[in-house]
Parts: structure tokens; C-alpha cells; sequence
């Protein structure tokens, strides 16, 4: 979990310029409020979480681990290590499921889920501590934005731990890998490149890595530097591109169905484009209510535009890293869409696990206004000012929180529930009728349980 300390550490390493501002008592006192909800979801994710492998965790987190330890030579565990599922190759979930064997003996999932979870909130005070100019400010900075991600509207992914160590995982590699690629100097660079690394290899999604890449050493680096840095990147992305897209294996399913469903390209597009915008705003409803979420999403891209336009030069100058990863979650929701919408129903826009990009999305968002709020005081001389406006602005969040928490903490019990009927039946009677298993799951649980992988148990 995030600390003071840590906040702190960021702060002095990232701020441009030292600030006098002292805040009165009562406003330093309320900008730790944000420990409360970031508490309160960790102890939800440690409570409800249990030792228990889905269907997609046996496959990834059992199953190839066990086929790495059984291969002799170092060729064929990276094989195994890089080996495709669906249209990724997740491993950045078999090294710490490799990593959680070496520290428990065994393939912990209570431990991963909480290696996953961490991952959603690092980037946000990475985030906040670079658009700080001193310790103060870091923390008003993180009061509404922590206190909004920290909300559960995103709750199967708290609980299920390859969507928490893959999909949290991409905005924490993907967050890092900008974040030191907006800045100059070879160690910044070397930094970048192991963090995308590592992007890659956790979602497909990484790859948008690539090209913001470019962009950020463009903008972010000192010219004498700058076209080493922007050749050095073209040779490691094109290796890696060849050997990410090596034997790569496509499915029919994707050509069938958008070949059907560009039969109309006036309604191809249009269905792409609210799937876009109902994702982007899909954070603010509880009850998946299009309007609500059209409306949202509407809101937040008109003003994400409108600020691009009016402080371009200002926001690429003195904010770039924070524009270039909401252009990061922007992509990623857009080829999401684009994929999404001619596979799945409408309806599907709106599933927990998706939501979790668009509070992300607008948490950034609400840093960047913050931050451009407090210039606009600072020049006036009314610094005191935005501290106060920073409070209101998150008592609405504030309650949010509440509502959201209390809305779907019960979800996140039937999950528990759920497993532990699972676990029961699996250690007691041998069957498998609440796990979601197949019989091939069983057989490799079976396996891993003998090769002492995994321990089953609450």
C-alpha cells in the first residue's frame, strides 16, 4: 500500500521547482483523507480474496508454470515463458507467479491478487507527484484522485487475478515505461525501455508503448541525445515486434465476424463510436445506463480536446507524460472498441472489468484540470485558494466512494462466497461444480497439486 514516505520520495525526485506555500492545519490534516478509501479497498481485497485458480488462472498461472519447471533447456522456458494465449502473451503473470513459488513454495494467489491491485494505484501517485511542486501539494493532488479510483465500481477485476496482475498491470508498466521516457538522460532511457519490456509481454495493449515512445524522447529529450535515444528504441521495438509476432496464431472468429459486420460501414462506424464513448464515460454508472455513460464519456472527450487545443504548447511542454498516457488509455479503450463492438453485444460495454480503464481515464483527467486550476491561482497569489477548491471538488467524489462501495462490496462477498463453496467441494468431495472448471482445469489443477505448485485452501 502507497505511504506517506513513498509519496514523499517521488515528490522530491520529480518536482521542477520548491514552493513556501504552507497550508493551514486543517487542509493538510484533510488531504490524508485519501489514505481512508485506499485503506478500505485493500482491506475488501484482502478479505475477500482466496487461494483458488479460475478456469483462465489454471491455464496461464498453473498450467505453464508447471510445463516452465519441467523444461530442461533455457530456450524451451522462454518458449513456454512467451507463449501466446488469445491474442497476448501474458508473462508478466508467470514471473510473478514464479517469483510468489520462490518467496511461498507454491503459487500464491492471495499474494498476486495483491501484487495486481497495487499495480492500479502506483502509476496515480507517480502521476501526482510529478505534477506536484512540493510535498503539500502531492498530497492534495492524490486526495480526489485516489479517493475516486478507489472506488469498486471495477469489482470482478479486484477479486480475479489474471485480470488484476494483466489489466491493472498494463497501466502501471505502460504508466512507468511514459512516464521515464518523458524525461532526458540514458539511465530515464534505459528505464523506459525495461518497463515497456514488460508492457509488452503483459497485455497487447503494451504495444501502444511503442509509438508514444517515440513521441515522448521526441519531445522529452535534449537534442543532442535524441536521435541515438529515437534510433536505440527503433532497433529493440523491431526486434521485439518480430518476436512477438513470431508464429503468431490468429482466429477465424475475427475475420468471419467483421467481414459481417462491415457489411454496413455507416453502422460499423457508428457502433464503434458509441462503444467508444459509453466506454470512456461507462465509470459513472452504477446501472449501466448508456445515456448516463454517453453523456459522460461525451463530456470528457470534448473537454480533453478542448484542453489539448487551448494549452497544447503548455501541456506537451510542462505536462506531457500525464497527456501521453491518458493518449495511452484513450488507444487502448479505441482498439478495445474497435475490436469489441463487432464481436460482442452493446451490452457488454458496460462490464465491470472495462470500467476500470474509464476511472482511470478521468482520474487523470481530473489531475490535469487540477493542475492547470492551480497554476492559474498561483499566478493571481492565491495559492490558499486551490487547497480549499480541492476540498470541495472532493467531498462529490467523496461520496461516490461511499455509494460505489457500498453498491458493490456485495458483489465482491458473492464472489467469496462463491470460491469458498468451490474450495469446499474441491477439497472435500473432489468436484468442481462452482469452480467454472473444465475437465482438462481439473486434470492440470491435479497435476500442479502433485508437483507442489499450488495449495488450495481460503
Amino acid at each position: 500500500m502507497l505511504s506517506g514516505g513513498f509519496i514523499q520520495i517521488l515528490a522530491r525526485f520529480m518536482l521542477k521547482e520548491n514552493s513556501n506555500i504552507e497550508y493551514p492545519g486543517i487542509i493538510r490534516l484533510l488531504s490524508f483523507f485519501w489514505l481512508i478509501p485506499l485503506s478500505y479497498y485493500f482491506l475488501m481485497t484482502m478479505h475477500y480474496s482466496t487461494n483458488l485458480p479460475g478456469g483462465e488462472e489454471v491455464e496461464i498461472f498453473v498450467n505453464d508454470v508447471r510445463l516452465m519447471f519441467e523444461q530442461e533447456t533455457l530456450r524451451d522456458i522462454l518458449s513456454v515463458f512467451f507463449i501466446q494465449h488469445a491474442e497476448h502473451r501474458p508473462a508478466t503473470i508467470k514471473l510473478f507467479s514464479v517469483i510468489s513459488y520462490h518467496i511461498f513454495g507454491e503459487v500464491n494467489f492471495n499474494f498476486l491478487n495483491f501484487v495486481g491491485n497495487t499495480f492500479l494505484f502506483i502509476p496515480m501517485a507517480v502521476v501526482a507527484a510529478s505534477l506536484a511542486r512540493n510535498f503539500s501539494d502531492s498530497l492534495l493532488y492524490l486526495l480526489p484522485s485516489m479517493t475516486l479510483l478507489a472506488s469498486p465500481v471495477h469489482h470482478s477485476c479486484i477479486l480475479w487475478t489474471s485480470c488484476s496482475v494483466s489489466q491493472y498491470g498494463s497501466l502501471f508498466w505502460g504508466g512507468l515505461a511514459l512516464f521515464f521516457a518523458c524525461r532526458p538522460g540514458l539511465v530515464a532511457f534505459l528505464l523506459f525501455e525495461f518497463c515497456a519490456f514488460w508492457g509488452y509481454v503483459t497485455l497487447g495493449n503494451g504495444l501502444i508503448i511503442i509509438p508514444l515512445g517515440f513521441a515522448c524522447l521526441f519531445f522529452a529529450q535534449p537534442h543532442p541525445l535524441r536521435n541515438f535515444f529515437l534510433f536505440a528504441h527503433f532497433l529493440l521495438s523491431s526486434v521485439f515486434i518480430y518476436l512477438y509476432f513470431s508464429d503468431f496464431q490468429t482466429y477465424g472468429i475475427y475475420e468471419t465476424t467483421f467481414v459481417d459486420a462491415t457489411d454496413s460501414w455507416l453502422r460499423f462506424v457508428g457502433n464503434i463510436l458509441l462503444w467508444q464513448f459509453s466506454w470512456v464515460g461507462s465509470w459513472s454508472t452504477f446501472s449501466d445506463s448508456k445515456y448516463v455513460a454517453l453523456f459522460f464519456g461525451g463530456a470528457e472527450v470534448v473537454l480533453m480536446l478542448y484542453l489539448l487545443f487551448k494549452y497544447r504548447l503548455k501541456l506537451l511542454a510542462t505536462h506531457g507524460y500525464v497527456v501521453f498516457f491518458m493518449v495511452y488509455i484513450l488507444l487502448s479503450i479505441s482498439i478495445a472498441s474497435f475490436q469489441r463492438s463487432w464481436l460482442l453485444p452493446y451490452e457488454m460495454v458496460f462490464q465491470p472489468r472495462y470500467k476500470m480503464y474509464s476511472l482511470f481515464l478521468v482520474s487523470l483527467l481530473l489531475l490535469l484540470v487540477m493542475s492547470l486550476i492551480r497554476e492559474a491561482f498561483a499566478k493571481s497569489g492565491k495559492t490558499l485558494l486551490w487547497g480549499k477548491t480541492v476540498l470541495v471538488m472532493t467531498l462529490p467524489i467523496a461520496v461516490f466512494w461511499s455509494m460505489s462501495t457500498l453498491r458493490f462490496e456485495p458483489m465482491l462477498k458473492s464472489k467469496f462466497d462463491s470460491d469458498m463453496q468451490c474450495i469446499e467441494q474441491w477439497t472435500t468431495r473432489n468436484k468442481v461444480e462452482h469452480c467454472g472448471w473444465t475437465l482438462q482445469h481439473k486434470r492440470m489443477v491435479k497435476s500442479a497439486e502433485k508437483a507442489g505448485l499450488i495449495n488450495i485452501r481460503p
